[in-house]
C-alpha cells in the first residue's frame, strides 16, 4: 500500500523518522487525491452528503455527489 511509510510513523514502538520512503508515500498520496479523476466540480443541484469525522488529533470532511 501507498500509505505504509506514512502508518509506520505512527507505531509507538517505532521512533519517528521521516526519511526518502515517507517523502515519496505522502507525494504519492497527494498526487492521487488531487488527480482528476477524484476531484470535480460540485453541481449546484444534485443530492449532495457530507460526512465528517473529528478526533483530538484532527477532523476530516467528505462532500459527495453522484455522478
Amino acid at each position: 500500500m501507498v500509505d505504509t511509510p506514512l502508518w509506520d510513523l505512527t507505531n509507538k514502538k517505532s521512533s519517528f523518522n521521516r526519511g526518502y520512503k515517507e517523502k515519496e508515500a505522502f507525494e504519492q498520496i497527494k498526487n492521487l487525491l488531487t488527480h482528476a479523476s477524484v476531484m470535480a466540480y460540485v453541481k449546484q443541484n444534485a443530492e449532495t452528503r457530507m460526512t465528517t469525522d473529528a478526533l483530538s488529533v484532527g477532523l476530516g470532511t467528505i462532500l459527495e455527489q453522484q455522478f
